[in-house]
């Protein structure tokens, strides 16, 4: 899979990201619920994190700079900047999270929508005689120029498989990763078939 791992922008991101973070450390229990969204999100990387939490702490302290700077090149009161530096620092807090929460639901919903595509192509290529592990395979093949996201995922499953991973194990980690709850249903029914 071509993850951004090999991005010029997410190099630098994570090289600046670096000092940021041990500026403001996260806790275990916070990086696993932001690791677990950000998978969610479609961002597979394990810096992710890292550099999710820098441009955090970057907006966090840059906006409210940036709205100081402009009340003074409008000449504001003082009230006003103590109202624009908390509404810049408030902005930087929430900005990311909400950028991140749509991100997510973008992405479960191309998934949801590829998910029917991909019953109707499972039930073929069973009914063609092939094995699940073979179907899971075709069909992730069969999607790769129409639904990206699931095919990435369906990728996913079958790399995991090839490396020794259960079929079982493989397939809730696909339910894990995509947070979709069709995908959790059609998982357990594979499972239990």
């Amino acid at each position: 899979l071509a993850l951004v791992e090999n991005n010029p922008v997410t190099t630098m991101a994570e090289r600046v990201a670096e000092p940021l973070n041990r500026l403001v450390p996260i806790s275990a229990i916070d990086a696993a619920k932001l690791q677990k969204q950000l998978l969610q999100a479609g961002y597979p990387s394990q810096d992710a994190v890292i550099v999710f939490c820098a441009i955090q702490v970057t907006l966090v302290l840059g906006l409210p700079i940036v709205f100081l700077t402009l009340c003074i090149l409008m000449n504001a009161s003082a009230r006003s900047y103590v109202i624009f530096g908390a509404v810049g620092a408030v902005i930087g807090l929430y900005l990311p999270r909400y950028v991140l929460w749509k991100k997510t639901l973008s992405r479960q919903q191309r998934i949801r929508w590829a998910l029917a595509d991909t019953l109707d192509l499972m039930v073929i290529a069973v009914e063609a005689g092939l094995g699940l592990n073979a179907a899971l395979n075709r069909v992730g093949e069969e999607l790769k120029d129409t639904h990206k996201d699931l095919h990435r995922e369906l990728e996913l499953v079958n790399l995991e498989i090839r490396v020794g991973r259960s079929r079982d194990e493989a397939l809730r980690n696909l339910a894990e990763r995509t947070g979709v709850d069709d995908v959790r249903s059609f998982v357990a029914l594979l499972v239990q078939a």
